[in-house]
């Protein structure tokens, strides 16, 4: 049979992106080709025939390859599905099949493709390397782990698979192993920016703040737009008083990423820091038009009206913490101090206790601040100062 144009312009897109016109080898991302690239595979398919598909299945997988490719899983699944049901043994269908279900959201459908396709090839380090991914997204750490340590058995240079694992020991908190995988990552890859990005994670909950800084700008310096590159070396900045560097970076990424309300709040903090309460409040309120009941907003913009003098204004926000979230200690604590000032004491003395009980460092908190320690002598409160 004559090959169309339009397939033999499919069959070239698949192998000059990379995706195979057999085992599927998708990029990362919930789809394969985005922006002109889709469009051009999109417009390719639109030129076949509608009864182009011959009883070829080396045709049949190029254009479920292609149906994949473009985030049309479930027509790709119908199509290696019917080669599985004429050539059960086919392990090309049955791979690109697994991938499909775990793409539909049907992870149980996966796990039994490739549980079964690994005891036909037990050699195929993709095969362990997706289903550590399955895995990992259902919570089976465990498994998830043997099977990145399979798939580096077979391929020890296989990149995501490395990564992945650093990434999954950093969620474990085995932050120490995160950083040798990333690592490895790196002296495979020196480019690979988020590479720095996680590595930079592990090592400020390892308390290397100083070596995290050096990640997250060796990040930038490969990609500039890297949000959570900016988001972490902003915080960093922030917590070692360097608070101009610190606006820079969250102003950066603000222009990036407009409607994350934690950015806002954070940025608030370091206006607060500068002094600047004007433009502190301002970023509190974007917090909040984006998240009303962001309690980190509410408490921050709360402690920014008390200290211009706005006491009704601020215990307001405080209460309305309180009410978004009623495990939030720090609220109760800066109301404890709002009902002192008015001296409605046993309101104080209530919101107080709820707050040491809540978090038990309010204590030394309250004991060195003058308004809450002058509460606890007048109403003779008793609190155990050794630990729990």
């Amino acid at each position: 049979m004559k090959l169309n144009r339009g397939f033999s312009n499919v069959y070239d897109l698949l192998i000059e992106t990379g995706i195979g016109d057999g085992y599927l080898k998708p990029l990362p991302g919930a789809g394969v080709l985005t922006g002109d690239l889709k469009k051009c595979m999109m417009d390719f398919l639109d030129e076949l025939p509608a009864n182009y598909l011959d009883d070829s299945v080396a045709h049949k997988l190029v254009i479920g390859n292609a149906l994949f490719a473009v985030g049309n899983y479930e027509s790709a699944a119908e199509l290696y599905q019917s080669i599985s049901k004429e050539f059960p043994t086919n392990s090309e269908s049955c791979f690109n099949l697994a991938l499909c279900m775990s793409r539909i959201q049907k992870p149980d459908l996966a796990l039994i493709l490739l549980k079964g396709l690994a005891l036909e090839r037990p050699s195929f380090c993709e095969i362990y390397y997706h289903l550590a991914k399955l895995y990992d997204l259902m919570g089976e750490y465990d498994e998830a782990l043997d099977n990145y340590v399979a798939t580096l058995a077979l391929s020890p240079a296989h990149v995501p698979a490395i990564f992945n694992l650093g990434l999954l020991l950093s969620k474990l908190e085995r932050h120490a192993e995160a950083v040798e995988k990333f690592n490895y990552v790196l002296s495979l890859r020196p480019g690979l920016a988020n590479a720095h990005v996680n590595r930079g994670v592990s090592l400020e909950e390892l308390g290397n703040c100083d070596l995290a800084m050096k990640d997250y700008t060796m990040a930038l310096a490969i990609d500039p737009f890297n949000e959570n590159a900016l988001f972490n070396r902003g915080r960093i900045n922030y917590q070692q008083g360097r608070f101009e560097a610190a606006k820079s970076d969250y102003s950066d990424f603000l222009r990036l990423s407009p409607n994350d309300p934690e950015a806002f709040n954070n940025r608030g903090l370091v206006f607060d820091a500068l002094g600047d309460e004007k433009s502190a409040i301002r970023d509190y309120d974007g917090a909040l038009l984006i998240s009303p009941r962001f309690c980190d907003a509410l408490n921050n913009k709360g402690v920014a009206l008390e200290s211009s003098g706005d006491l009704n204004g601020a215990l307001k926000l405080y209460l309305d913490a309180i009410a978004a979230n009623p495990s939030y200690s720090a609220a109760y604590f800066n109301a404890a101090k709002i009902y002192v000032d008015r001296m409605e004491l046993v309101s104080a003395e209530d919101y107080l206790d709820k707050a040491i009980a809540l978090n038990r460092d309010h204590l030394a908190e309250a004991i060195g601040d003058e308004q809450l320690g002058w509460l606890i002598d007048v109403q003779g409160l008793k609190y155990r100062t050794e630990g729990w």
